[in-house]
């Protein structure tokens, strides 16, 4: 059996049904264009024979996140002066998708998608900082 790669983009109102028992419907966001296709191409691993990954490589949907630092220098004197600093954390605000459910005991939300992406201190949406440096 050749390698073989799945997409990591995602796919919106995908519908579920045929080959996948017991399902019918859409998905909302899938990971995959025909989720019952890829499904059906995983089997449970049998104990003493398998012995390598099996040769699929599935990829999580891709993370990216636009920051932003703008800072200005204000002089009053020649010893004194001020710094002001605006951070952008997220400047776009934009969904990325959590990566999907991949359980092969539950075909009908193979490869769906139920949430968003949250950095590690739960934070998802945008963020402004500003700060004022006094400087003497």
């Amino acid at each position: 059996m050749g390698r073989s790669r799945a997409g990591n983009s995602a796919q919106y109102n995908v519908p579920v049904g045929g080959t996948c028992a017991g399902t019918s419907g859409t998905t909302g966001v899938n990971m995959f264009a025909n989720p019952c296709a890829v499904y059906n191409q995983f089997r449970r691993p049998l104990l003493g024979q398998d012995t390598g990954s099996g040769g699929f490589d599935i990829r999580g949907f891709p993370f990216w996140n636009l920051d932003a630092t703008i800072s200005k220098d204000f002089r009053a004197t020649e010893k004194i002066g001020a710094t002001l600093t605006f951070q952008f954390v997220n400047i776009l605000n934009h969904f990325v998708p959590n990566d999907p459910t991949t359980n092969i005991d539950t075909p009908a939300t193979f490869g769906v998608v139920s949430n968003q992406f949250t950095t590690p201190n739960g934070a998802q949406s945008r963020a402004l900082e500003f700060g004022l440096r006094i400087h003497f």
